[in-house]
């Protein structure tokens, strides 16, 4: 029977050479040449100074990116290329820009708007709203559940109340939001599933402009940082901020845009 190998036996009388192995009794193709004393000094540890330096570089990068840095042309890339091949999703309603979407004059129709639509679409928001709470967390079961309730929501919304300008302007919101859930119930990975709520939020900015949210003040939020460096809206029910794109790895990137 073929006897174990048994490791060199430690070392030294002082404490610092005390907790060293005696690398010069290892064999020669392990060591090219013996170690002198200088060799065996106990190295700084550079742990710490490289995760200070790291965090910094990460809160930096939050603060001094600019807004709106992307193309305006910047599209939605279609997570785990589900768009067209999912029920009830096309290519042309995963093709709008975030910058393109907020652009132009906000359309407003609260104060001709019937309460019994009303009624109907602010437990959407409601629900966009715990949505992005759960991304904030990286509650992965809590997002699944609000997005189903935000899409039972979406289907039970009285728009045969709504008329002219309001009802052409929420057709289309509807289909985004609409689109957008469905990309997000498809996709298989956390980051793409945060790039359905890119344009979820996206949609979600212009809609509660133009019908509000209860007697309830909401912000428009914005990270730099998110949508792959192209930066990112979402709503929140509080000046603090709170970012579903970084989640718990940068909870606090971002800067509040605006008062709804």
């Amino acid at each position: 029977m073929k006897k174990s190998k048994s490791w060199p036996a430690r070392t030294g009388s002082n404490r610092a050479d005390s907790n060293a192995w005696n690398l010069n009794s290892l064999p020669a193709p392990i060591l090219k040449s013996p170690l002198t004393s200088q060799d065996m000094k106990p190295l700084k540890s550079t742990a710490w100074p490289a995760l200070f330096l790291t965090g910094t570089l990460l809160i930096q990068g939050c603060n001094q990116q600019q807004e709106g840095k992307g193309s305006v042309s910047d599209t939605y890339m279609n997570p785990d290329n589900v768009a067209g091949r999912v029920p009830g999703t096309n290519q042309k309603t995963t093709q709008m820009g975030v910058d393109d979407m907020l652009q132009g004059t906000d359309m407003v129709f609260q104060n001709d708007l019937p309460p019994a639509f009303k009624a109907g679409f602010d437990p959407v928001v409601t629900a966009y709203l715990a949505m992005k709470d759960a991304f904030v967390a990286d509650n992965a079961p809590e997002v699944e559940k609000q997005a189903d309730q935000m899409m039972q929501l979406l289907q039970r919304t009285p728009d045969a109340l709504l008329a002219g300008e309001a009802a052409a302007f929420w057709k289309e919101k509807k289909g985004f939001l609409m689109t957008h859930l469905k990309l997000y119930k498809a996709a298989e990975k956390d980051q793409a599933q945060r790039q359905s709520f890119v344009f979820l939020s996206t949609v979600m900015v212009k809609s509660v402009k133009a019908f509000g949210y209860g007697a309830q003040k909401l912000y428009v939020d914005y990270c730099p940082m998110a949508n792959e460096q192209k930066g990112a809206y979402w709503l929140s029910q509080t000046k603090e901020i709170r970012n579903p794109y970084m989640g718990q790895k940068m909870p606090t990137c971002g800067e509040v845009k605006q008062e709804i």
